[in-house]
């Protein structure tokens, strides 16, 4: 049986920053340890999709590593 994303996807929200304040709505993938910065609405599919589904981060979106 072909395992489902809610099988491997954990979304949890926070009421506060993570860290890089200055970059907007972020958004932590887990255990990669890459961070996205300025994520809006319409950046989600493109993260779930490329990212979560494909192992491909989306670089246009990523924080750099000296900025987390």
């Amino acid at each position: 049986m072909q395992k489902q994303m809610f099988d491997t996807v954990r979304i949890s929200a926070v009421e506060s920053c993570l860290g890089p304040c200055g970059s907007g709505a972020c958004v932590t993938v887990y255990p990669d340890n890459v961070w996205y910065g300025n994520v809006i609405a319409d950046d989600i599919d493109e993260i779930f999709n490329n990212h979560l589904k494909n192992g491909t981060p989306v670089e246009r979106l990523q924080i750099p590593e000296d900025q987390i």
